[in-house]
């Protein structure tokens, strides 16, 4: 029998379940409760927000591009059946099963899912922050300085490695999409990370193609740095050395806000079960950004939400199979251009209707967008194995098996880029592919002759020869193009998996 699933409520109806929260994790759980209830729940959903507070879009704001999609939260709780109160959640008594908002009210639950989110903080000092839309004008006023040749340079700072650092490149890439696009190609726009290698978590395939769209927008790359401020026009760095930058942006680190009736650890967070419970707290769930561990991404919100549909339905006595939440990370790195081919200097493009990957809620999203739906038109979409190395995804059993072409550049024009790098040195016959290798390796390394010898075995006089050949057939010294030589060297040296389709 299906109703209040509390001993001794008198509740008649149906289950109630209360969602306190405006974003990805709550109108995900509202769109699975229906999709596997029906009307089979009430739903109350708790939210001061006038819309649907999307943030992955917010990226397009600074550059004249914005998205037509506006869920208005009012109407999307009409049209699913919900019970909207605009207020804040203030306080949860998980003994009563009632929780209390800001404006007084007092509301009973069955099962309560809590996704408010964390609070954005400044990172680096000095810099500036992007958070989202708010803080688009100060961006598009830095962007106006560069354009305008009022400042030369500008550095994007990753404010720490494990965080979800995709909008970060897309500013990068986005900023210089829009220089090109007015004829603007003086500034330098750096991009300043502790990773090893570009969004290194999403695996080495997302890597390659993320550094080639780098490359191509003539973005420079700092890997394996820690920025620690911005002083006198410079990014400090741990080690006391600095990156030249009349202005740098990073992004925020996220800090959880501990909301009364809730148990939390130091940093504000709240532990949850791979069900999405709450852990030691009866019939509450969490989701999104306000839980601990991961990086803070819509794409694991969405995970967090299903899971805990599923099993607060599950736990109501609903026939559902309650499945635990996988922690694959997936995304679309915007770039600033409608490409058919790998052209830094084409204008901004129309935006993808959503950038978000979550069962439920991406469809309805699409749904309510006129116009060109196939995000893979507009930017790279990238993925990586399951955070915690347990049994994977299907759709993740491979690092970057999620990883499509970008802007969706066809195969041959990725030769077309590789035979423009390597220029003679792309030859097919059996020297050329000697030294394309000793040439790849070399970079790799840093420019250590010593750990070429070491790696193949040849003495170092050979290894120094085929390097002088290497820039003969290149026809400037390795130094001058380093690092795009060193992607068409990666990419010729993988070629059937980098230019599949």
């Amino acid at each position: 029998m299906l109703g209040s699933a509390r001993q001794g409520s008198d509740r008649v109806g149906p289950p109630r379940i209360v969602i306190a929260g405006g974003g990805v994790a709550a109108l995900e759980t509202v769109l699975a409760l229906r999709a596997l209830a029906g009307d089979r729940v009430a739903i109350d959903l708790i939210c001061p927000d006038r819309e649907f507070a999307h943030r992955p879009l917010s990226v397009l704001e600074p550059f004249d591009t914005t998205s037509d999609l506006t869920v208005v939260l009012s109407d999307f709780c009409s049209e699913h059946g919900v019970r909207l109160h605009a207020a804040r959640l203030s306080a949860i008594d998980s003994e009563g099963h009632v929780v209390h908002t800001s404006d007084g009210a007092s509301l009973g639950y069955d099962r309560l899912l809590v996704a408010v989110g964390a609070r954005p903080e400044a990172a680096l000092p000095g810099a500036g922050v992007f958070r989202g839309a708010h803080d688009a004008p100060h961006l598009r006023g830095v962007v106006d300085h560069l354009d305008f040749g009022h400042a030369a340079e500008l550095a994007f700072v990753a404010p720490d490695p494990d965080a979800w650092l995709v909008p970060l490149y897309e500013l990068a890439l986005l900023t210089r999409a829009m220089l090109s696009s007015h004829g603007s190609r003086t500034a330098t726009i750096t991009v300043v990370t502790a990773e090893e290698r570009p969004l290194a978590a999403l695996g080495p395939a997302t890597s390659d193609m993320v550094q080639l769209a780098l490359a191509r927008d003539r973005i420079a790359l700092q890997t394996g740095v820690v920025a620690v401020a911005v002083q006198d026009r410079t990014v400090v760095l741990e080690d006391g050395t600095g990156i030249p930058a009349d202005h740098a942006v990073t992004l925020p680190r996220w800090h959880g806000v501990p909301m009364p009736g809730l148990p939390h650890d130091g940093a504000g967070f709240v532990e949850i079960d791979d069900h999405a419970r709450v852990l030691g707290v009866e019939d509450v769930y969490a989701a999104g950004d306000m839980t601990a561990g991961g990086p803070k991404q819509g794409g694991i919100a969405s995970r967090h939400a299903d899971a805990a549909a599923q099993m607060m339905l599950a736990s109501l006595g609903f026939d559902v199979q309650a499945h635990p939440f996988t922690s694959v990370l997936e995304g679309l790195l915007l770039t600033g251009a409608v490409f058919d081919g790998l052209d830094p200097d084409r204008p901004a493009g129309i935006a993808p209707p959503t950038k978000i990957m979550a069962r439920y809620l991406a469809p309805y999203l699409r749904s309510r967008v006129v116009g060109d739906a196939d995000p893979g038109r507009q930017g790279l979409q990238v993925g990586g194995p399951r955070l915690d190395g347990a049994h994977q995804d299907p759709r993740a059993t491979n690092p970057g098996l999620r990883l499509r072409l970008p802007y969706g550049v066809k195969p041959q024009l990725l030769q077309t880029f590789m035979t423009d790098e390597l220029g003679g040195l792309g030859g097919d016959d059996g020297e050329c592919r000697l030294l394309r290798e000793t040439t790849r390796r070399y970079l790799a390394a840093g420019g250590d002759v010593e750990a070429v010898v070491r790696a193949t075995g040849r003495d170092p006089m050979t290894v120094r020869a085929d390097l002088r050949r290497a820039e003969e057939l290149l026809g400037h010294p390795l130094a001058e193009r380093q690092f795009p030589v060193r992607i068409a060297l990666e990419l010729a040296a993988r070629e059937p998996t980098a230019t599949s389709a």
